[in-house]
């Protein structure tokens, strides 16, 4: 009787740990993902410090993230897009006709970032989710 008790006792540990070992696998997950947006230049052939729309370029851009904990993931991001100045676009000041700067530059940009989650939905998250 002592054996089977034993024996017993230590098949249901073994059940139990194999869930709890399964649960800890779902904490590496990994999301993918693709979003829009837009480039805009600012400096030296813009008449605005915040840039100007009449030079605007679609930029596209691709992420990996993993989850590490349900509040933290770690993500790459990888961005195409272009720049492009041109002083043609502007009548005023009257110098930006006759200078007549204008470039065009591509851009890739890929970047490292720690995303927080205080609401903790790292894992509550489904596969088909789409997010704004």
């Amino acid at each position: 009787m002592n054996a089977f008790f034993k024996i017993t006792t230590l098949i249901f540990l073994f059940c139990s740990e194999g869930d709890r070992l399964r649960s800890q696998l779902d904490l590496t997950k990994f999301e993918v993902g693709i979003n829009g947006g837009a480039f805009i230049y600012q400096g030296d052939l813009t008449p605005s410090r915040l840039g100007s729309y009449r030079t605007l370029k679609p930029g596209v851009g691709i992420y990996i993230d993993r989850i590490i904990t349900p509040i933290l993931s770690f993500r790459t991001n990888l961005s195409l897009g272009k720049l492009k100045g041109d002083d043609s676009k502007y009548s005023v000041p009257e110098y930006r006709q006759q200078r007549n700067f204008k470039f065009k530059s591509p851009v890739l940009e890929i970047s490292e970032l720690l995303v927080v989650d205080p609401l903790r939905n790292n894992l509550a998250r489904k596969s088909s989710a789409v997010s704004p």
